[in-house]
């Protein structure tokens, strides 16, 4: 009986091991606690603020999240997509909402944005939450 109960744990543990090492090398963009936005490689892309704002590497403003929750260029007052309250993010391009970007709960301080086909696009810290998956949208995709 304690064979297979140490036997049941070890692979539990095996188990667990696996599935951590996987969310650690999951490369896709991030912010961080300050706002700074790296990519898949870790090269900083930008940086977002609690405001909505987003600047690139040399710290420009390139976009802004508007009092409606459109995300627009700077330069070309060109409207990217809508930001929901939420944080959730829908690309102009998107011929539903369904095709949009979701932002889940904080998990130890962090959230996924996930496609709808739930591939992890970007991780967010969570005070970025609001603004994260517009804000990783516009600076790789534009």
């Amino acid at each position: 009986m304690k064979t297979s109960k140490r036997i049941l744990l070890g692979l539990l543990a095996l188990v667990l091991a696996i599935q951590i090492t996987h969310a650690q090398n999951t490369k896709v963009p991030r912010i961080d606690g300050s706002g700074k936005i790296t990519d898949k490689a870790g090269k900083h892309l930008g940086a977002v603020t609690k405001k909505g704002v987003i600047t690139n590497a040399n710290i420009t403003t390139i976009a802004h999240v508007d009092g409606t929750g459109e995300l627009i260029v700077d330069q070309t007052g060109e409207h990217l997509g809508k930001v929901e309250k939420n944080g959730n993010f829908l690309p102009k391009s998107a011929k539903s909402k369904e095709d949009g970007w979701f932002v889940s709960a904080a998990v130890k301080g962090m959230c996924s944005v996930k496609d709808k086909g739930g591939n992890i696009q970007a991780e967010v810290y969570e005070a970025y939450r609001a603004y994260g998956a517009s804000a990783v949208y516009c600076l790789t995709h534009k």
